[in-house]
């Protein structure tokens, strides 16, 4: 297990990789993404996708204070609509994924991303989740909302219910002691 300050950096490493890709810069995610293989801009593609999940998860999760999220959307899915014999194209995916939890958020993160540059836009998750990069490293926002967004997204469950993803930050209670 690693810890939920390690499990950041590397996920915004992984962005940063993302943006200073060379492959397939300049294409919007619509036209790069069925020439991803012949560009060789996989990566550029892969953490487009990425940031665009952590915008949804982290608005679902902050815009119904907690009512939906990525994970509880992707459980509806599995539950109601996996077939093994179907093929689902984005736009199709992307209608199933808001009528499961909020439309309006997967229409409008849909839409800023398809057709505008192929690379991750991850900055406004980041600044909802009190994560900022400076010289020092990485710098998590210690105040409970913050700690309370990213150990919901960082620290949650893996699908097969076998332990944590990455180790929680201590939650402080209101007496300055940590509560477990």
């Amino acid at each position: 297990m690693i810890s939920q300050q390690q499990a950041w950096e590397e996920l915004l490493a992984g962005f940063e990789r993302g943006e200073s890709d060379r492959s397939g810069r300049g294409w919007t995610l619509r036209s790069l993404s069925p020439k991803m293989w012949h560009e060789r801009a996989q990566k550029r593609v892969y953490w487009t996708g990425a940031a665009f999940f952590l915008r949804i998860d982290t608005r679902l999760r902050t815009e119904t204070e907690d009512a939906h999220s990525l994970d509880k959307t992707l459980a509806a899915f599995h539950e109601c609509c996996m077939d093994r014999h179907r093929r689902w194209n984005a736009e199709r995916l992307i209608d199933i994924l808001g009528e499961l939890s909020v439309p309006e958020i997967w229409q409008q993160e849909y839409h800023r991303t398809i057709d505008a540059r192929a690379e991750p836009r991850y900055r406004e998750a980041i600044a909802r989740l009190g994560i900022t990069r400076s010289r020092g490293g990485l710098q998590l926002d210690a105040s409970a909302r913050a700690k309370a967004l990213r150990n919901a997204i960082a620290g949650a469950r893996s699908p097969m219910g076998t332990g944590r993803l990455a180790t929680p930050e201590p939650m402080r209670q209101e007496s300055g002691s940590v509560a477990p």
